[in-house]
């Protein structure tokens, strides 16, 4: 690649271009002066970083180089001195303002461990990140684009590889040249991603890596060969309007409408045809305009409101509406056509189609099941997978047997890298799951083999059945139409992801639920059932009785319910021996911080993290709802609200009485507690937090909640891993066939942008206090009592 980029150096101000002012309040925040020079300096190692890669690449980041330089030549506040960058990394946790400032945070972060190893791995990432990111950057300050997840996602990946948060994110960019030009740099990554594809945090944490070094490619290098659009290049579309409806003298709503201008000669491709005919080639947009005080950009109007619309709640994307989406009477007058005329025997590609209704996946991957012939299925010892002679059966695959098919999942949840820590709770096995076929699946195999058609006979088939059954569905339609009937249906999320072939770190929610193989089952006979397929070979399905898949740390209720006895039993001894005298305030307050997290922990089923619960300012006994920020935060907040129990508000009420009884103690021992009741109270310090001797003196510290300590405090008593409760309220819930969304909501599964509590869902919050009574009969169930407060003898 040449560089035969132009970069003006007469520019006397570093902020003279345009948006490089917005740019330099992003990187140097107004409100840290202190803070200016150590970022400088940062910026400036990402420099000297850059001077070992490849010209082309450095071409393309010219104006930040340089924009950089002349940033040095300025004068700058004094620092502030004793503050190092992991100080000044703190503070912005602790003052809860990181997803402010994502960039500082980046720029401030240090490799502590693994040094000898990475260092120049991670010295080249986050050069190469917070770079592209300011250009990035500047280029949508330009546009007046002041937010952009791509950005935030990479620089994420930068403070998670300090933390070693991502150990197989590290060792996947272990094996990507940096130093090599741009477009090779993009295939590394991406044959990185497709490597580790079964791990879902690697796969979004390189894929936000490739879009921000491909949106920088790609703007930067139109931008040296013709600066902008050249007078010869046409659009591809046209911004057309029209007022439809006036609804009083000054607010009338306007279609917007974006034609397509293929002009000139134009040769589509075989699949850009047939994914073209389930979209419209015309896209409106409604736009309510009221009194225009001056002139009006559509086209900004036009894209905003497509973004919107496309944020809106996943409740609406299975309207009739979505033409990408085939109707259940479309499928079934489809189906029947196929049925109708297929051969009674031999392959025929009418088959292939339908497998490909049933299965829900592409051709190439129904390709990639091995086919097993066998007078019956094998099955490995309950509990066991199969040993080294037959490892060649751990794995997902299409059983062919003298009483019918059957498709086998392979479902792994124990050895699970997402949930390590569950893994002694786990059982030792991962489970085989057979799902019967329909009976002609097996004259696709009648060689023991996929029988193999021609695309053009393939095409003819879906055109003939098309036209008898009087639709025009597409490959894309038939494909996907087993995940949109089971999100239609809604399926519990665990079910889609088994029934869809995910893996448990593609679908956390297999990991997180306990599910009898009878109800999935019953889902999927349900579905052949409503597209007239005919199933045999029940003896299988009573075989597989009782089994379960999924998370079997949660307990059956009765041993649930005496481990929760014990417990509570000891919790009464300790508060006679309190009143007796015989236990220390220390020691009671820590037993009542344990208590409030198992109440809470079993009614809103929040994550495990730091400062668990948040402040005061984060729950509302009035309204019954607690705001959970267990996820980290983004630029637009990923908090959810979450209903109260009545046994929550209850163990609530008296943690804020037994918090405002430490604010009033005056004995110097203990001057630290009570500082830190204090703050609790007043909304300036975490709500709940350990007391812990801090040396021999007897003096006191105080310790914010984290996962590592809570599993000391419950231990000894409660012997499960941090996050056991979320298994169990997630179980429980679908035991009980609770609603899909609600259970999602709940314990924050649901995609950014599809929260209740988001501005664009479509779901009133008001639904998930459903919940309220379905868990305070589940707690009545267990015997599960607040704990009194301290009492003062």
């Amino acid at each position: 690649m040449q560089n035969d980029s132009v970069v003006d150096t007469t520019m006397t101000s570093p902020d003279a271009e345009p948006g490089r002012a917005l740019s330099r309040e992003w990187v140097f925040p107004v409100a840290l002066p202190g803070w200016h020079l150590q970022l400088l300096s940062e910026l400036t190692a990402c420099c000297a970083v850059m001077d070992h890669f490849e010209p082309s690449f450095r071409a393309l980041l010219e104006p930040e180089l340089q924009w950089i330089h002349r940033l040095s030549g300025m004068e700058w506040p004094p620092a502030d001195e004793g503050l190092s960058p992991a100080k000044m990394r703190r503070y912005l946790v602790k003052q809860r303002i990181v997803s402010q400032h994502y960039l500082v945070d980046t720029l401030l972060a240090e490799l502590q461990i693994g040094k000898a190893l990475n260092d120049k791995l991670f010295a080249n990432l986050k050069s190469v990140t917070v770079l592209a990111a300011l250009a990035l950057t500047h280029i949508n300050f330009q546009q007046g684009i002041m937010h952009d997840n791509t950005i935030e996602e990479a620089l994420r990946n930068v403070r998670l590889f300090v933390d070693n948060r991502r150990d197989l994110m590290i060792k996947a960019l272990s094996a990507v040249n940096f130093l090599q030009p741009i477009q090779q740099l993009l295939i590394a990554i991406r044959e990185q991603r497709d490597q580790y594809s079964k791990n879902k945090k690697v796969v979004i944490n390189t894929t936000a890596l490739e879009a921000l070094l491909n949106r920088l490619y790609q703007a930067r290098r139109k931008d040296r060969k013709v600066g902008a659009r050249s007078p010869g290049e046409k659009p591809k579309s046209r911004l057309e309007w029209h007022t439809e409806l006036w609804i009083d003298d000054v607010t009338r709503i306007k279609i917007l409408s974006e034609v397509s201008l293929r002009q000139g000669r134009y040769k589509a491709r075989n699949w850009q045809i047939e994914e073209e005919r389930s979209a419209s080639h015309v896209v409106q947009t409604a736009l309510v305009i009221g009194a225009q005080t001056g002139s009006m950009d559509i086209q900004a109007r036009f894209l905003q409101c497509r973004s919107v619309a496309q944020s809106l709640s996943k409740r609406a994307q299975m309207l009739p509406a979505n033409l990408a989406v085939a109707t259940p009477e479309q499928i079934r007058r489809f189906v029947l056509a196929l049925l109708k005329y297929a051969p009674a025997e031999g392959p025929h590609p009418a088959y292939w189609w339908l497998l490909q209704i049933v299965l829900g996946m592409s051709g190439q991957e129904r390709e990639r099941l091995p086919v097993w012939r066998a007078p019956s299925i094998k099955r490995s010892t309950a509990g066991h997978v199969f040993s080294k002679k037959l490892e060649y059966l751990n794995g997902n695959g299409v059983w062919l047997v003298s009483d019918g098919v059957w498709l086998q999942r392979f479902i792994e949840v124990a050895n699970s890298r997402v949930h390590q820590e569950l893994n002694r709770f786990l059982p030792p096995v991962t489970l085989f799951l057979w799902l019967p076929l329909p009976t002609w699946t097996s004259r696709l195999l009648e060689t023991g083999l996929w029988s193999s058609f021609k695309a053009a006979e393939l095409d003819e088939a879906l055109k003939s059945a098309n036209h008898r059954a009087g639709t025009q569905l597409t490959r894309r339609q038939l494909q996907t139409y087993l995940m949109s009937w089971l999100l239609r249906e809604g399926v519990d999320s665990a079910i889609v992801g088994i029934l869809s072939g995910k893996t448990a770190q593609q679908c956390s929610p297999m990991a997180y639920s306990h599910v009898h193989q009878e109800q999935i089952i019953r889902i999927w006979t349900r579905y052949l059932a409503e597209l007239g397929m005919e199933i045999t070979a029940p003896s299988l399905q009573s075989s597989q009785a009782g089994q379960a898949v999924g998370s079997r740390f949660y307990p059956d209720l009765v041993h649930f319910k005496g481990l929760l006895t014990q417990y509570q039993h000891y919790l009464s001894s300790q508060v006679v021996a309190a009143q007796q005298g015989h236990v220390s305030l220390v020691q009671y307050h820590n037993l009542l911080v344990r208590h409030c997290l198992l109440i809470l922990n079993l009614s809103t089923a929040a994550r495990p993290v730091t400062e668990m619960y948040g402040r005061r300012q984060d729950y509302c006994l009035d309204l019954r709802l607690i705001r959970l920020t267990d996820k980290e935060a983004r630029a637009v907040s990923s908090a959810r609200m979450v209903p109260l129990s009545e046994l929550a508000i209850q163990q609530l009420r008296i943690w804020e009485k037994h918090l405002d009884f430490l604010s009033r103690l005056r004995k110097p021992i203990y001057t630290v507690l009570a500082q830190a009741a204090r703050e609790a109270l007043d909304n300036r310090g975490a709500l709940l937090f350990w007391g812990e001797a801090g040396d021999e003196r007897g003096t006191l510290e105080i310790q914010p909640l984290a996962p590592s300590n809570m599993d000391l405090h419950f231990d000894s008593l409660f012997p499960f891993p941090s996050n056991w409760h979320r298994h169990a309220v997630r179980s429980h819930l679908l035991e009980l066939q609770v609603q899909s969304d609600l259970i999602d909501a709940l314990l924050g599964h649901e995609a950014m942008g599809f929260e209740y509590s988001h501005p664009c869902s479509g779901a009133p919050i008001s639904d998930l206090y459903q919940l309220v009574e379905i868990l305070d009969r589940w707690h009545q169930s267990l015997g599960l009592e607040v704990l009194p407060g301290w009492k003062t003898r």
